[in-house]
């Protein structure tokens, strides 16, 4: 629609969006109005957003682009207002999607009342949901115009910018702008429009799709881990209270906001403190403190709030931040009411403190439901029945609960008191969704003695409360409990709604957006009295007191505005009459009734109800339906046949009686019925016959079989005929024939119910049922869960194969395809189809199970085979012994598997569940290599790949004669003497459906050459309507063969769709018609193959084009003869007439490699024992024993013996201490320990929890599960496993690991190391890494060098040694040997810790050039999933990633070529050469990890990047060049201490405390120092005790203390100063250590001197809070003044940034001032006003 006079400007931010932009774009693109700019913000994102949105702003005139920097969401949004030209501006963020009468509603509102601001509902979605926003059905609920934040105090809640449209005039003019620098930047901006606006419209229409991010792809405000999004939300929550206070805001109101931010915007972050660092917890309670006191808060709301949330601000206010941290960690357990006398109290058993439990208020904040309400109206009463729910009360028959009720009309205020009486004579529905099978077991049946009845005079009231919207609000007392709520939560929504009118007031009742119940009361000024049909006109009687009316019909479609031929008045009825020959067929038309000056569009009721209306005259029918709203349409509609009778002849046969007479133009008395199901999904058709003046048709539901053959569905009757312009199908309407529905059971398993729908028409529902086995849910989850894994001890039915087509929903395909043959070949064996609905029709004697039901279990656990070309559920569970064949169901084009982002992206637990589904898979059908490839790849998938072709396509070999095509044409009655084209393109999941092909003109073109069988996917079938082309295009999307559309088709129109890969096997000519190329190339999901250079046609962009290349057929097919060719032999390479048999055979009779079945019954025990909560506890409880003289040593997470944990072992086995030595190994890596009688524990096992819990020391090399408590009395030794190049632990800024965020990394890293006692170093370079990547102290640190090394110094000259390990390599012992170790890459996934990698090594080319003297030992990263394939250089390439000891390999290889990987750091110990073969150095360096030191200069070799360069530095190293340049120096850093010895420091270490001396500073001169909050206070910075401990510096961060003391610590190994630590105060309390690492100097003093100064001034509100001075080089912003403008603070010391080295000063003057108690720092002098001397 084009709305005159006004226009509306939409920003679109966009910021690393790609996946989403297009569908964004798209939503704005479909909007119905239309009078829109866009505005672009392309926000500097590293992604192709900016590219996509040009690629929008050159398709589309009204579309503009903006680029720049990332200056975040505010920034973009406020340049894109300075941008606009319109009235109105909305906003929308890039990942979201806007319903495309959104606009359109927003817009209508504000034109009619010229209000500044319109607001609308919100639903929140993602790919597998879309619900109602919770946040907004709290602040949306009643649709109000020309209102006020004020009247709609729930606005509160409103706080995103993007549901709305606001005057653009009134944004500039009361200067509203977003807050840059800052998230949350909505709130203060929602709350200002809100308050300036002159008033506001509020719409219950969802205008608004906002999305959850899935996986670790989430937007910012999802993150909730960073403390600046907390800090944020408070400072911002500031500003929108300061924002009420500039607006005189009412006291109210205010009240409202405050409780929200208690109730809301807190507790939403407190969850995430459960995952969070000590920190992050101390910096929150802090921050929120300081705000609650700052904005005065009344704390005494609290007492409102439920009864858990009160507990947390308990746990918060009393600073007990661990005991709220372990309460989260619980779970968050609710508590309970107890009753003491006749008072209630609460009570949570999880919490001891009888004082938090104490505090707790009950009396007002519980929650009270009256849900379920049923209407009745009986004269002037309305009688409703409802069901309250008191929350944390059990009702009871006696309790002594005080019910009152009334009507309160929320427009003017106005109450009064309504009858409510206590009903236990209705049943109340469970409507709760229950999942877990306690839930199920629990009796949820008609809740006794909750049942109210409350009823009312409707006139009465009217009298008393006057017109506005009523609504009903339910006070229960009991005792000293208070609940009140409104009516809401209907269970059937249509039936419990009305509407009528009564003494000229219209009563509706409804529910509002959060499902409240109203009732709208409306004196009407305008009432239609009466509709007529006469001499085709038609009459229109409108009763009104207004007198100047303009009365027009308005064509809902075309918008097409009908006028009356003429108006007559007679007293006060006005008759208005329209010509029903200017109305179309089949259209439909809306009334509007006008003001004729101001041509306003007024609403009216119509009298007789609600009721439709049908009025027949001659050849044509009117439908009339009246709306709630109230609206009414007239649709004008050929003449239909009416149902007569309908009976059930017996149980199931129907017979269905229909009077003919509106079929007048039938020329043939064969009729025939078609049931056919709302989607079109499923047709049905059986013979109609005249008898007794009435066409009768039988229908039939069950089969010779005695089976229900008819899907289930709902489905309408229709009638075809012929006429003399050929056939016709008319809808059966069931305008008196049906008062109530017919219901009945076709057998055990089928319900069948025959009824009228809302508009009278007839239709059949046919609905399956669940067997006795299966018939409650509670039935179904006890199968699963207890009886389903005790079948699995049944004995496997060697000969029945299950089969599964396209989740339980077909019968085709490949499944079907291989049961043909086996049905046909090997009768004996026993196929079962599985199927949602049992319903569906197969061929042959196989057994159909319901999906999910107890015969499903039964033979998912006994049967040997599985054939599927989709997935079986996550539910089933493989047996040992069981076969799986994947069939697939096409060739990708598009990205599958964990390639697809969907998946590549989701959480560990969809991507675990994928996994696992994909390895139960025995068998994997490729139709091509290129299948085989991709396929493999796409899924992770290691089994063996039938590469057969897809047995369904053997029907196109096997079927493929004259009088097979010639049956099917006639089947489906085709022109035999045309060519025949099938168009069947795929299914646009975004854009919905659009048929961009003109049929028509194709018919004008093409019909005297061809016909066109036209199959669209079933979601968007029921939208095809080829009436107008019936002659040339035929509708074939039910025809259950698409092969047998194939066979008979003469050539094939598609877009994307993998159909060309089977049609391929017909060499026949295909056409693409892909007019919406450009996006379906930029499609984010991404694609495998270049669509211009795969297509085996002409790719074709419109329909004229299409023409063109179908108009010389013989052309076509001789141009296009060599591509199709080239086609079928690379993608339909396999299976040319035999994939089912090649299926088959290695299916039943070739021996598989039989895959361990999982222990079902011992998992389900584990699950219900808790086994992952009780291990921890009883290992903590172990963890409290005494020690014993145990050491558990663990290399790379319990799967190697290796590394320094290995050296450190074999030293003190050699050298007895008298300690048990212990392996802590995995269950699968136990063979080598086995073979070599190394002593081990199980990983995780209870048995090792005996050992481990008890040992005195662990010695590993990575990180322990985070979940896994270090008993106190157990060192842990951490002697990690290399030297770093790449940056660790927190010094990384940009993590991309799938499914954690940077924050939730960090947060892991310092968790884990809290847990190290000491850590091993190779050099002072390691020593200093490590200390700020893992948090650590330098008196941790054993700075020996690493024990693994000590083999590389004392045993490279050992040739008895190298013969040795090159005797157990099994390698040439005449050759060189070359090691390439390359390292793993963070963003090379297949899912979670699953990391896979590529060799970039050209492995080919190597081995012509070298093959006769050097092998190739590959050793790929340990964290590396996938299995090298080195097969083809055989003798050549060895894959040496399993063995054991990586230093045996460095003994052994006369060069290494690696990349990133530590390994450089201990081979140069050997001083041999090394290649550094670095070809995605620019991406690897910067974007993925970055580098602690400069890669290209230091490195000890050459550094290189393509594989030509890797053969000639091959060839110079095997010619003797002499050592690299950089080499000395690197060796002098980097292998600073490695002498050989590194293991017996590390013992004597260990096993003996380590302890500094400490030199201190002579005449030091105290200096200003800033607290990071990292690290600890310490009493003794020499002793490594943990004991020293005095505090934890998180809760002084940004802290400015005096160091008066400062000592260096003396490394006891090197002897070395390895670290400085500073004297000082924290507080009157706190005095002692701190680290130098842990805290900045202040260098920006003059001279080293404050200036003493005594002033008073007021904050502007501009600037910043600075820890350090702005200007200087550690600068550091604390907080943003916006939300302390007017605060009055006093100054006593001053002073400027300056330069030391150049001695100058560099920066305006600064004050010091302390805001909080907790909040200080430096403001710069300009951000400072109305300065008073104290002096």
């Amino acid at each position: 629609m084009n709305h005159e006079g006004n226009s509306l400007s939409v920003v679109v931010l966009g910021y690393n969006v790609e996946l989403y932009i297009r569908e964004c774009l798209d939503s704005i693109l479909n909007q119905t109005y239309t009078n829109i700019q866009v505005i672009m913000i392309d926000d500097g994102g590293s992604d192709d957003t900016g590219l996509i949105m040009d690629s929008y702003s050159k398709k589309y005139d009204n579309f503009h682009v903006i680029h720049q920097e990332n200056m975040g969401p505010s920034a973009g949004r406020n340049k894109g207002v300075s941008l606009a030209e319109t009235t109105y501006i909305a906003y929308v963020d890039g990942d979201d999607i806007i319903p495309e009468n959104a606009y359109e509603s927003l817009m209508t509102t504000v034109e009619k009342n010229d209000a500044d601001m319109a607001v609308g509902a919100v639903l929140r979605f993602d790919s597998k949901r879309q619900v109602r926003s919770f946040l907004h059905k709290k602040a949306i609920k009643d649709t109000d115009y020309k209102t006020s934040i004020e009247l709609h105090k729930e606005l509160v809640y409103d706080t995103t910018s993007w549901n709305k449209v606001y005057n653009l005039a009134m944004l500039r003019k009361h200067k509203i702008t977003f807050p840059e620098g800052l998230i949350y930047e909505d709130i203060p901006y929602t709350m200002h429009a809100h308050l300036a606006a002159n008033h506001i419209n509020i719409i219950e229409v969802p205008v608004y799709k906002w999305r959850w991010r899935e996986g670790h792809n989430e937007s910012i405000t999802q993150n909730r881990e960073d403390i600046k999004q907390y800090t944020d939300r408070l400072t911002t929550l500031g500003m929108t209270k300061k924002i009420m206070k500039n607006y005189n805001a009412s006291k109210e109101l205010t009240k409202e906001f405050e409780k929200k931010v208690l109730a809301f915007d807190i507790p939403m972050f407190i969850e995430e403190l459960k995952r969070s660092t000590d920190s992050y917890i101390s910096t929150f309670h802090r921050e929120t403190m300081n705000y609650l006191e700052r904005e005065q808060f009344d704390l005494d709301l609290v007492k409102i709030l439920p009864p858990d949330t009160q507990l947390l601000y308990q746990f918060l206010f009393d600073e007990n931040l661990s005991g709220l941290v372990d309460f989260l960690k619980k779970g968050k357990p609710q508590g309970n009411l107890v009753k003491n006398g006749k008072k209630y109290s609460y009570k949570n058993n999880k919490v001891d403190n009888t004082q938090y439990i104490n505090s707790i208020d009950v009396a007002c904040s519980l929650d009270l439901k009256v849900d379920q309400p049923t209407l009745r109206i009986v004269n002037t009463y309305i009688e409703i029945e409802s069901f309250i729910n008191l929350e944390k009360i059990n009702l009871k028959r006696n309790s002594p609960i005080n019910l009152s009720a009334k009507m309160i009309n929320v427009v003017n205020g106005k109450q009064k008191e309504v009858n409510i009486k206590r009903n236990e004579n209705i049943k109340k529905l469970d409507t709760k969704k229950k999942t877990r099978l306690l839930d199920l077991m629990k009796n949820t049946r008609g809740e006794k003695h909750k049942g109210v009845t409350i009823y009312f005079d409707y006139k009465d009231m009217y009298e008393y409360l006057d017109e506005g919207m009523w609504k009903i609000e339910v006070r229960a007392q009991l005792d000293n409990l208070n609940y009140v709520n409104w009516i809401a939560n209907p269970k059937d929504v249509k039936s419990n709604t009305a509407a009528f009118i009564d003494d000229k007031v219209n009563y509706t009742m409804s529910y509002n957006y959060n499902w409240e119940f109203f009732i709208q009361a409306k004196k009407e000024d305008i009432l239609v009295n009466e509709i007529r049909i006469d001499a085709q006109k038609l009459k229109i009687d409108i009763n009104s007191v207004k007198q100047a009316l303009n009365i027009e019909l308005k064509n809902t479609e075309t918008e097409e505005l009908l006028t009356a031929v003429s108006v007559t008045k007679t007293k006060s009825v006005m008759t208005a009459e329209f010509d029903t020959t200017k109305m179309a067929d089949f259209s439909k038309w809306k009334l509007l009734i006008k003001d004729v000056l101001t041509d306003t569009e007024y609403s009216f009721s119509h009298v007789n109800g609600n009721e439709p209306l049908f009025i027949i005259e001659g050849l044509s029918e009117y439908l009339i339906e009246k709306q709630i709203n109230p609206e009414l349409y007239i649709q004008k509609n050929h003449r239909y046949p009416r149902l007569k009778k309908v009976e059930w002849i017996n149980n199931h046969k129907l017979s269905v009686e229909i009077d003919e007479s509106a079929l007048f133009d039938k020329t043939e008395d064969t009729l025939i019925l078609h049931l056919i199901e709302a989607g079109k999904k499923f047709k049905y058709q059986m013979q109609a016959v005249h008898k007794d003046g009435v066409l009768v048709a039988e229908i039939d539901f069950l089969n010779d079989k005695n089976d229900s053959f008819i899907m289930g569905g709902k489905y309408d009757v229709w009638i075809e005929y012929q006429t003399d312009s050929g056939e016709k199908l008319v809808r059966v309407l069931d305008e008196e024939g049906l008062s109530e529905p017919i219901e009945n059971k076709v057998n055990s398993l089928v319900r069948t119910i025959v009824y009228r729908t809302p508009n009278y028409f007839l239709r059949i529902s046919n609905k399956q049922v669940w067997g006795n086995l299966d018939n409650t849910q509670l039935k179904r989850r006890i199968n699963y869960s207890i009886i389903y894994p005790f079948l699995r001890l049944l004995p496997l039915r060697k000969k029945t194969i299950v089969f599964d087509s396209y989740w339980a929903s077909a019968f085709n395909c490949n499944p079907k395809a291989i049961y043909d043959l086996i049905s046909e070949k090997y009768p004996e064996y026993k196929a079962v189809w599985v199927f949602k609905n049992p319903n569906q029709p197969i061929t042959g004697n196989a057994k159909k199970v319901r999906l999910f039901s107890f015969m499903y279990w039964y033979y998912i656990a006994t049967s040997k085979y599985f054939v599927e070309n989709t997935n079986m559920p996550n539910q089933y569970e493989k047996r040992t012994g069981q076969v799986e064949v994947q069939t697939l169901h096409g060739t990708f084009m598009k990205t599958m598997g964990f390639d697809e982002p969907y998946f590549k992206n989701a959480s560990r637990r969809v991507q675990n569940n994928f996994a696992k589904r994909v390895n139960r898979w025995d068998y994997l059908i490729s139709p091509s290599p290129y299948m085989s490839d991709v396929a493999s790849k796409a899924f992770d998938y290691k089994g063996e790949i039938l590469e057969s072709g897809f047995p369904r396509n053997d029907y196109l070999y096997a079927e493929n004669t004259v009088e097979k095509r010639e049956q099917i044409k006639q089947t489906l009655k085709l022109d035999p003497t045309k060519k025949i084209l099938l168009y069947a393109p795929t299914y646009r999941q975004k854009s919905g459906f659009n048929l961009e092909l003109d049929i028509k003109k194709m018919q004008e073109s093409l019909s005297d050459d061809y016909q066109l069988l036209v199959r669209l996917h079933y979601f968007i079938a029921s939208k095809l309507d080829l009436s107008d082309v019936s002659d040339f295009a035929i509708d074939v999307s039910s025809h259950r063969s698409i092969e047998d559309l194939y066979l008979i088709s003469d050539a094939l129109i598609t877009d994307y769709s993998s159909v060309m890969f089977d049609y391929g096997h017909l060499k026949r000519p295909m056409l693409f018609f892909a007019y919406d190329l450009e996006e379906y190339s930029n499609e984010a999901r991404g694609v495998y193959l270049d669509y211009d250079n795969t297509v085996p046609g002409p790719i074709v962009f419109d329909t004229d084009s299409l023409i063109a290349e179908l108009s010389d057929f013989s052309k076509l097919t001789l141009d296009y003869k060599g591509q199709l060719n080239e086609f079928y032999e690379l993608y339909c390479t396999y299976g040319h007439g035999n994939a089912t048999q090649q299926v088959v055979e290695a299916m039943l009779f070739r021996e598989t490699e039989k895959k361990e079945g999982t222990p079902l019954i011992r998992q389900k025990v584990k699950r219900v024992v808790k086994f992952n909560k009780w291990y921890p506890y009883l290992f903590n409880r172990v963890g409290r024993m005494k020690r014993k003289d145990i050491i558990v040593f663990e290399s790379f997470f319990g799967r190697n013996y290796s590394d320094n944990p290995k050296a450190i072992y074999e030293y003190m086995k050699e050298h007895n201490q008298g300690y048990k030595l212990v392996w802590n190994v995995n269950e699968m890596n136990l063979a080598y320990f086995k073979e070599n009688n190394i002593p081990y524990i199980v990983r995780f096992s209870f048995k090792g929890i005996l050992t481990m819990a008890r040992a005195k020391y662990w010695v590993v090399n990575t990180r322990i599960p985070l979940w896994l408590k270090k008993p106190e009395e157990t060192t842990l030794i951490q002697t990690w496993h290399g030297t770093p190049l790449k940056k660790l632990g927190v010094d990384i800024e940009n993590i991309t690991m799938p499914g954690v965020t940077t924050q939730q990394y960090h947060g892991q890293v310092t968790k884990d190391s809290s847990k190290w006692n000491k850590m091993i170093s190779p050099n002072r370079y390691s020593t200093d890494i490590f200390k700020s990547a893992f948090q650590i102290e330098e008196r941790q640190m054993i700075n020996s060098g690493y024990p693994r090394n000590d083999v590389l110094v004392n045993e490279s000259e050992n040739v008895s040694k190298r013969k040795s390990i090159i005797s157990k390599l099994d390698i040439p012992t005449d050759k060189k040997i070359i090691l390439y170790a390359p390292t793993w890459r963070d963003n090379e996934f297949k899912k979670i810790d699953h990391y896979t990698t590529d060799l970039k090594l050209d492995l080919e080319r190597l081995k012509e050039e070298f093959c006769n003297d050097v092998v190739i030992l590959i050793r790929a990263h340990y964290l590396i999933a996938n299995e090298l394939d080195l097969s083809a250089y055989d003798g050549f390439a060895y894959d040496v990633s399993n063995y054991q000891d990586i230093q045996e390999l460095y003994l052994v290889s006369d060069m290494l070529i690696t990349d990133y990987s530590s390994v450089f750091f201990d081979y140069a110990i050997l001083k041999r050469p090394m290649i550094f073969f670095a070809y995605d150095l620019d991406d690897y360096g910067e974007a993925i990890r970055g580098f602690y030191f400069d890669y290209r200069t230091e490195a000890p070799g050459p550094v290189i990047t393509t594989n030509d360069e890797v053969i000639i530095e091959i060839k110079k190293q095997l010619e003797g060049t002499e050592m690299h340049a950089n080499y000395p120096a690197f060796i002098e850093k980097y292998c600073q201490w490695e002498h050989g010895n590194a293991t017996e420091k590390v013992v004597s270490i260990m096993l003996n405390s380590q302890i500094y001396e400490s030199e201190e500073t002579q005449n030091y001169t105290p200096t200003m120092i800033i607290i990071k909050g990292k690290g600890n206070l310490l009493s003794d910075a020499t002793l490594d005790d943990k004991k020293t401990e005095l505090a934890k510096l998180d809760k002084f961060e940004g802290l400015s203390v005096l160091a008066t003391r400062e000592i260096a610590l003396l490394d006891p190994l090197t002897k070395e100063k390895a670290a400085r630590y500073y004297y000082v105060k924290l507080s009157e309390e706190l005095s002692g250590w701190v680290a130098k690492d842990n805290v900045d100097v202040f260098t920006a003093i003059v001279r080293g001197e404050l200036i003493e100064t005594n002033k008073k001034g007021k904050l502007t509100g501009t600037g910043h809070l600075w820890a350090y001075l702005k200007g200087t080089q550690n600068e550091s912003i604390v907080t943003d003044l916006r939300a302390y403008e007017n605060e009055a603070v006093t100054i006593n010391v001053s002073t400027h940034a300056y330069d030391s080295i150049n001695e100058e000063i560099v920066g305006n003057q600064f004050y010091y001032v302390i805001l909080s108690d907790s909040l200080e720092g430096w403001i710069e002098a300009i951000d400072i006003v109305d300065l008073i001397d104290l002096d």
